[in-house]
């Protein structure tokens, strides 16, 4: 709870896009890219999606000119949902 006010602990995600990174569903690597969860690909005859989720995986995010994310936070979330 110590960094739940860090501006580097977090990331502006559509109410959509939180909600898949807080199930694990998605998640965004140490190097900024977007990683989506192999349950998700699994649904891809899904249009919504497929559109909405599946086309990030591998992409780039945006990064915010101050206070980008921290390598740190994003390589914990990755690791307990098992993409490292």
């Amino acid at each position: 709870m110590q960094n739940r006010l860090n501006p580097q602990n977090g990331l502006c995600l559509s109410a959509l896009h939180d909600r898949a990174f807080d199930q694990g569903l998605i998640t965004v690597l140490p190097d900024f890219t977007v990683r989506v969860s192999p349950k998700l690909k699994t649904a891809s005859g899904d249009a919504f999606i497929k559109d909405s989720l599946i086309r990030f995986d591998k992409q780039g995010i945006h990064l915010p000119e101050r206070f980008g994310p921290n390598p740190a936070f994003l390589t914990r979330h990755a690791k307990r949902f098992g993409y490292l």
